[in-house]
């Protein structure tokens, strides 16, 4: 899973503020991010209320920030350790135990969110599709921008069955994402707008009855109100997702 975004913030308002803001941040500001996850995982024999045992293991990916020219690498906590847990007949994961050492709660959690987050992304209907035929979903999505605490928006996604070929099934997306809303950020009240729009192309395996490959892109744009001063941003963020699955 690799996720690219690109972003140029601007600002507009009291003269004497925005200078304030140049003191040490340079405006425009760009920022682009990089961020992945690679990993295997092994599923057990069922049991008996068909939930499975497995191990999953994360090989590390780089996730690199880039702040106005300045790079910033985060290291991956996640690299080499082995995950060892239970999965539900709907998809769910528990993480039991992982390998190495200083191992605490956060990480847990964050992998079975990150596993979680992959199941929750594609609930098909409960009837058969037709060619043509199209299902809505909506997933929430977080925005870091630094500064800020991460901006939570919602995302729509409408998938377009468009062929049916030796057990493959091939889907437009189209994408599209609106927000309206206000917040506090270091006690300061902020009001945010946006929208944008994207497309994308999903392919699912009939027969293992799995996501194979997923792409999308969505262009946004913002508007921050905070103090006066009005944050302007334009973003794109391009996501990929490839799954291979192999019956041992």
């Amino acid at each position: 899973m690799v996720t690219d975004l690109k972003m140029e913030i601007d600002a507009v308002g009291d003269e004497a503020s925005i200078a304030e803001i140049k003191k040490n941040t340079k405006l425009p500001a760009t920022i682009t991010g990089h961020n992945g996850h690679d990993l295997d995982l092994v599923t057990g024999k069922l049991n008996s209320d068909n939930s499975f045992p497995f191990t999953m293991t994360f090989w590390g990916m780089p996730s690199v920030m880039n702040f106005n020219g300045k790079q910033i690498e985060t290291p991956d906590p996640l690299k080499d350790r082995i995950f060892y847990g239970t999965g539900s007949p709907e998809g769910k994961i528990h993480i039991d135990s992982v390998s190495g050492k200083n191992t605490d709660e956060k990480i847990k959690s964050a992998v079975t969110a990150i596993i979680n987050d992959i199941s929750n992304k594609l609930q098909f209907p409960d009837k058969p599709m037709k060619i043509g035929e199209t299902f809505t979903q909506e997933i929430p999505m977080a925005m870091p921008v630094p500064g800020f605490t991460n901006m939570q928006m919602n995302i729509k996604l409408v998938y377009k069955l468009i062929s049916v070929n030796n057990d493959i099934a091939n889907f437009d997306i189209d994408q599209s994402m609106a927000m309206d809303l206000k917040t506090t950020t270091n006690g300061a009240e902020v009001a945010i707008s946006g929208n944008g729009k994207g497309s994308g192309k999903l392919v699912y395996s009939i027969k293992q009855n799995y996501m194979s490959s997923m792409v999308s892109n969505i262009n946004f744009n913002l508007s921050m109100i905070m103090e006066g001063i009005t944050f302007k941003a334009n973003a794109s963020a391009n996501a990929s997702y490839l799954a291979v699955v192999n019956e041992l």
